[in-house]
């Protein structure tokens, strides 16, 4: 997976680091954002009609964003869309989407 992520059930580390690109691959600053600009919610791809609401902490440094797991964002075994939006001070929110697999413990 090119913009994809794995987890392993209820693991709450590493933290989440997503690379917010635009349509042709360019890195898009965060200048100006701060954690309260950011939500996120994962939608299940076997069945659309699950959908988390994640409410771990986002911090930025030096640019860069991260989130902070809960064990409830990766309780369930399977695939995952990840619907991140950030809310830019001069231009509005914008959605990305990132895959995930969360699998079972072996």
């Amino acid at each position: 997976m090119s913009n994809g992520y794995v987890m392993y059930q209820g693991d709450t580390s590493p933290v989440l680091t997503p690379q917010f690109a635009d349509g042709l691959g360019n890195a898009i600053a965060l200048t100006g954002v701060t954690a309260a600009n950011f939500a996120m919610k994962m939608q299940s791809t076997s069945d659309r009609t699950q959908i988390k609401t994640c409410a771990g902490a986002w911090t930025i440094s030096n640019g860069q964003a991260a989130y902070q797991w809960l064990s409830a964002d990766t309780s369930t075994v399977g695939g995952w869309l990840m619907y991140i939006t950030v809310s830019f001070p001069t231009t509005g929110p914008e959605t990305f989407v990132f895959e995930l697999d969360i699998l079972p413990h072996p």
